[in-house]
């Protein structure tokens, strides 16, 4: 009786532990001192991969914040530009998982507009 709720309490701290990095990395993308504009997930494909489409509001400068996301997924120039917005795309893989990130930002009257798409797959 003792060795089977050993294995259960095993299974919860690695379930819990699992959870918290899973939060660790929702939040990875927010801006800081941004507004949440939106949050979508889209755990549709789990247990392979989910999908966040997150967007915010930010009143900060344009450069600071591109600068910013660039530093913070390691993404470096922009990839993509069109009109006042450009975009930015990196793939990491690690062991057996593949993080797909796009960091989209248009600069507008009411600051800059950020939109991050995240995927993550298990390989």
């Amino acid at each position: 009786m003792g060795c089977g709720v050993g294995i259960i309490l095993i299974f919860f701290v690695f379930a819990a532990g699992g959870l918290y990095l899973f939060g660790l990395e929702r939040d990875s993308a927010i801006y800081p001192d941004s507004i949440v504009v939106t949050q979508n997930s889209n755990y549709r494909g789990l247990p392979r991969s989910y999908i966040w489409n997150d967007s915010y509001r930010s009143q900060d400068d344009y450069n600071i914040v591109f600068n910013w996301y660039s530093q913070r997924f390691d993404m470096g120039p922009e990839s993509r530009a069109i009109g006042s917005c450009a975009g930015m795309d990196k793939i990491d893989t690690l062991l057996w998982i593949r993080r797909d990130v796009s960091v989209f930002i248009c600069q507008t009257d009411q600051g800059q507009l950020i939109f991050v798409d995240r995927v993550v797959y298990l390989r």
